[in-house]
């Protein structure tokens, strides 16, 4: 399962996803005219906050106080509970406005059980400068018997996988840069014979993207991203796409073997199924040596670790660096209104705002102007000392 959270994971899954990475003129935007009931939008997002969010979050609801007559309550979803909490979410009757969804994140299923509204009028009435620049196939790809479900992103987003792994370990061990699975086994099984108290990648039941990125990228193989389902394959090499069934190749029963080694040599818990701690977050508290993990999360990962450990050199290897990628359809990222919202109208009118809005764009993107980011005076993009 991929965790598909790009630059800032915070912020910039409100940007990437509602604004869809279109910068609009404020003076182009058409605001909604200002309700007279004040609302409160509830909205679900997935990862954790970035520093400093609760000060733009109180920036943003000053705008949408006065555009919308409306404030924004963010609750997030961590990943290390995020397999079990946001379907409980959806499932709770819970009055929600807007909640994160991706083909990755239960919307297929989520839309196909009622859980989500269709947005085929809501879009066209409050969001119609949105719902006009949105790719045929986004739409496309978001429909579901006719109905649209979600509001997903509108650019090619490139987001390949790679190892994560301590520089320093790396470094200290004589290993070479990490280019294959055999090099990623390598440092695992030297950081499990010299680093006692780190178990070497420290995996919990979401942390299946071992198993399915890394038999990818050594097949040329693509996967659930296109197909649904990550137990069907194709060969990005071969013009007729044919599908494979994953756990019938011999690649993969090759694979299962060399984890089945790799799990008698300690290279994770014996108790993998019931840690509740992802890699991630046992890397960020020492605990973990590696993890598997696309670029765009791996940022936000970098600037967490580096601030708290920068002696750890935390380092990103590209898995089959020569191999060719793939672009990831629409619905790898975007948002949806639940069928419990009480508001859907101002939910739509606030997805337009951050789409056309510069004032809406900019704050959730880049933070508060002269704190989180300043511009010069060709107007170009630049970060204070701090």
């Amino acid at each position: 399962m991929k965790r598909l959270l790009i630059v800032l994971l915070a912020v910039s899954v409100m940007a990437g996803v509602l604004a869809g990475c279109s910068k609009k003129a404020s003076a182009a935007a058409q605001p909604a005219a200002q309700p007279s009931k004040a609302v409160d939008l509830k909205m679900y997002l997935l990862g954790d906050p970035a520093p400093d969010y609760e000060l733009m979050l109180t920036e943003l609801n000053k705008l949408t106080k006065q555009d919308l007559n409306a404030t924004l309550t963010v609750n997030w979803i961590g990943w290390g509970d995020f397999s079990t909490k946001y379907p409980l979410v959806l499932a709770s009757g819970e009055p929600i406005d807007l909640i994160y969804t991706s083909n990755w994140a239960f919307f297929v299923p989520s839309a196909s059980r009622g859980a989500f509204t269709a947005l085929n009028d809501l879009l066209p009435k409050y969001a119609p400068k949105t719902f006009a620049e949105m790719p045929k196939p986004a739409i496309d790809q978001a429909t579901i018997n006719g109905k649209i479900f979600m509001l997903p992103m509108n650019y090619d987003e490139i987001n390949p996988h790679g190892w994560v792994v301590r520089g320093d370990l790396r470094k200290k061990y004589n290993i070479g840069e990490i280019k294959t699975l055999d090099d990623f086994g390598n440092y695992l099984g030297a950081v499990a014979k010299n680093e006692k108290g780190i178990i070497p990648f420290n995996a919990g039941p979401f942390d299946i993207e071992l198993q399915t990125s890394v038999l990818l990228y050594d097949n040329y193989w693509n996967h659930k991203d296109a197909l649904g389902d990550a137990n069907f394959v194709y060969d990005m090499r071969d013009p007729a796409g044919k599908v494979l069934q994953l756990v019938e190749t011999p690649q993969y029963e090759q694979f299962v073997v060399k984890m089945r080694d790799w799990y008698n040599k300690g290279y994770w818990s014996k108790s993998v199924l019931q840690n509740k701690i992802d890699a991630r977050d046992s890397l960020e508290n020492g605990r973990s040596a590696a993890l598997v993990l696309n670029i765009g999360t791996y940022d936000s990962l970098w600037q967490t670790v580096n601030a708290a450990h920068p002696e750890w050199d935390l380092e990103w290897f590209m898995m089959g660096p020569d191999n060719p990628t793939y672009i990831n359809p629409y619905i790898n990222n975007g948002i949806a209104i639940p069928t419990t919202s009480p508001n859907p109208d101002r939910a739509m009118a606030f997805i337009e705002k951050v789409h056309q809005d510069e004032n809406y764009y900019d704050l959730i993107f880049y933070g508060i102007r002269g704190r989180n980011y300043d511009l010069t005076s060709d107007n170009k993009l630049t970060l204070p000392p701090a």
